[in-house]
């Protein structure tokens, strides 16, 4: 009898001990590299490895071959109103660099966690993984814990240029991955059927607390999941599978999700770590910079924009700078 007991007793243990292994995976693993992976790929002919941050940074010091694209992806693959680019544009940008269809693109950049704004310095490597998503690149992995991961685990650097031959990239565009302005004022209307929509902005600009742009509040039907909760504090690096499970555990499954911030970009953070559990998930790229500013459409815990204040505060920044200036000369 006790050794039926024991048994039992060790076979749930080991149940267990498998539940949690299981649990701790991501459903789409391939989509993080850790350093020891990279350094085992970083050579072989049909990897690319992309720096996202800005050139100054890139010629300090980056990981051996990788390349940049003169400044940070998310500004270069953007257009100024930081909407993704047109489709030829992209193809030409990333062909020009040398990078095709075929290639393995481990991307990467800083994980260090600003506090507000909070994201990851220089939004990193979430917007350019975004949209070679959504050009349709079959192989994207993030190196998980940026360059100081890198760094940290004792891997040399390097400060020469790394510049590949130029090629040719056509895109193969889902759209599925990018949501309209259009086909968001649909949602709305028809109240998000089939679909989750999480705002990642911080709750004080959701709730409309701080205002940034036109009025605060936020697009009805949205809920807050803010962006820098997917991060290990410590590390700057995704958290673990059962985590992000955790986080995002009243989230359904079996609905889309569409991702919004105030310029898409935070919202491509939140992209990811959705991506990792697998979701079937969209970023609204106009976001709030678009929604909040126009004022036909409609706003949650809405707050206009005091702008009497905000003249307030304009003239008393050019009344400082008139005195540095008057200090200057002295």
């Amino acid at each position: 009898m006790r050794k039926i007991l024991l048994t039992k007793f060790v076979i749930s243990i080991l149940l267990s001990v498998f539940s949690l292994a299981y649990a701790a995976e991501y459903k789409n693993p391939e989509l993080l590299v850790d350093v020891e992976t990279l350094k085992k790929i970083k050579d072989r002919p049909d990897v690319v490895i992309l720096d996202t941050r800005d050139k100054a940074l890139y010629d300090k010091g980056h990981i051996p071959r990788a390349i940049n694209l003169g400044a940070p992806a998310s500004k270069v693959l953007r257009d100024q109103a930081f909407r993704v680019k047109k489709v030829a544009a992209l193809e030409k940008i990333l062909g020009n660099a040398g990078i095709d269809n075929n290639k393995h693109m481990v991307i990467y950049g800083s994980s260090t966690i600003k506090e507000f704004p909070p994201q990851p310095a220089e939004y990193g490597t979430a917007v350019p993984f975004f949209i070679l998503e959504y050009l349709g690149h079959k192989k994207v992995s993030v190196l998980n814990g940026g360059i100081e991961a890198w760094t940290k685990a004792g891997n040399p650097i390097e400060t020469n240029e790394n510049k590949l031959p130029q090629t040719t990239y056509k895109a193969d565009v889902q759209k599925q991955t990018l949501v309209t302005t259009t086909e968001m004022i649909e949602l709305v209307k028809k109240k998000y059927p089939k679909t989750v929509h999480i705002d990642v902005r911080i709750p004080e600009i959701y709730h409309g607390e701080i205002i940034n742009g036109f009025r605060g509040g936020h697009i009805p039907g949205a809920i807050n999941i803010e962006r820098t909760q997917n991060y290990d504090r410590d590390t700057g690096g995704f958290l673990r599978a059962d985590q992000l499970a955790e986080l995002y555990k009243g989230i359904p499954k079996n609905k889309r999700i569409v991702v919004s911030c105030y310029s898409g970009t935070g919202a491509a953070h939140s992209y990811i770590a959705l991506r990792l559990l697998g979701y079937d998930v969209a970023v609204y790229d106009d976001s709030w910079l678009v929604w909040g500013n126009n004022a036909n459409l409609p706003a949650e815990e809405e707050v206009p924009l005091d702008f009497f204040a905000l003249i307030q505060r304009v003239q008393g920044l050019e009344k400082q700078v008139k005195e540095l200036r008057e200090q200057m000369k002295k």
